[in-house]
């Protein structure tokens, strides 16, 4: 089974040794970030961080790790601590002021909502001090403040000298953990086989050649038509939400326009990984296919991979026979 397969390898890049490439932990997720909104513990702002490199349209942003954004179409819903400039700082870019009205207003009851421990963190405070005295208007001078103003592009927080991203500390991630959602009612999860609350909504999958830009669903049931025997959206096809935050998680990693384990055959978009950890041979796999202008490139990984066939005509994994 697929999700499953694709369960058992976020598992094992959730806990690889190297930090770089290790998955998000449960709940949160790898995001671009171009600007950071600095502050004081007072909240006074101190200017907006670009954390993007490169030139012109090649610029891209700096990645976080941070919670898990939500699953919106055109309704108003809030990410925690970092959203576009709509909703983190109530920039009005498209004409539309009633609608950023209740954008931001939403994005500052999602903090609202956060346990007390964590609304007594001093990010918080500072943030709650920037709203309550300074707001956008003490960025307008900012020289990125234009590109924002235009692009609304995401936008977050942190503190002066902080590592970390306000939405990053301990108290916040601890608060937040008990928001994330459990689901909906006690099923037994077709991928791990254990009982859990079955998931509603399953993240998209972005990446895939001809999807929607906004992501595909492979696990869906949006219509009353699709629920069978009166089972309620998301109990026809019970995943928990570990397993669905796992094999959502996996997929738009191997997905991902920097991926080394993705080809485009056609209007085909594959992926592919192996079951154990194999960087070389998970990587050196694509060059069979991409490359074509340096016939050279990775011939020693291809020759690897292709020498496990001759030789022993499957590769070894875990004490199991496998191939590709």
């Amino acid at each position: 089974m697929i999700l499953q397969a694709l369960y058992d390898y976020y598992q094992r890049k959730a806990t690889d040794p190297d930090p770089a490439r290790r998955l998000p932990a449960f709940g949160l997720e790898d995001k671009e970030i171009p600007f950071i909104v600095e502050l004081t513990a007072e909240g006074r702002p101190l200017g907006i961080i670009d954390t993007r490199q490169g030139d012109g349209k090649k610029k891209r942003a700096r990645h976080y790790q941070v919670p898990k954004g939500v699953k919106r179409s055109s309704g108003v819903v809030a990410n925690l601590l970092w959203d576009t400039a709509e909703y983190a700082l109530g920039v009005d870019t498209k004409g539309k002021p009633e609608r950023v009205v209740e954008q931001h207003a939403a994005f500052r009851q999602r903090i609202a909502e956060l346990p007390e421990a964590a609304r007594s963190d001093a990010g918080l405070k500072a943030l709650d001090n920037f709203y309550a005295n300074y707001g956008q208007a003490a960025l307008a001078a900012d020289p990125a403040w234009p590109e924002i103003v235009e692009g609304n592009p995401v936008v977050t927080f942190r503190l002066h000298n902080d590592s970390d991203l306000i939405c990053q500390r301990p108290a916040i991630i601890a608060g937040w953990g008990d928001e994330v959602e459990e689901g909906g009612k006690p099923a037994f999860c077709l991928v791990t086989g254990q009982a859990a609350s079955a998931e509603r909504l399953h993240t998209v999958i972005k990446g895939v050649w001809g999807a929607q830009s906004s992501g595909a669903t492979l696990v869906s049931f949006n219509l009353d038509a699709f629920a069978s025997y009166n089972k309620e959206q998301g109990d026809n096809a019970p995943v928990s939400p570990l397993a669905a935050f796992s094999y959502t998680t996996a997929l738009n990693h191997l997905l991902d326009r920097n991926s080394r384990q993705r080809i485009q055959v056609g209007d085909a978009s594959t992926v592919f990984w192996t079951q154990k950890d194999d960087a070389e041979i998970e990587e050196g796999f694509a060059a069979i296919f991409g490359e074509r202008d340096d016939p050279d490139a990775r011939a020693e990984q291809v020759r690897a991979l292709l020498g496990a066939v001759q030789s022993a005509g499957v590769r070894q994994f875990d004490g199991k026979s496998s191939g590709f």
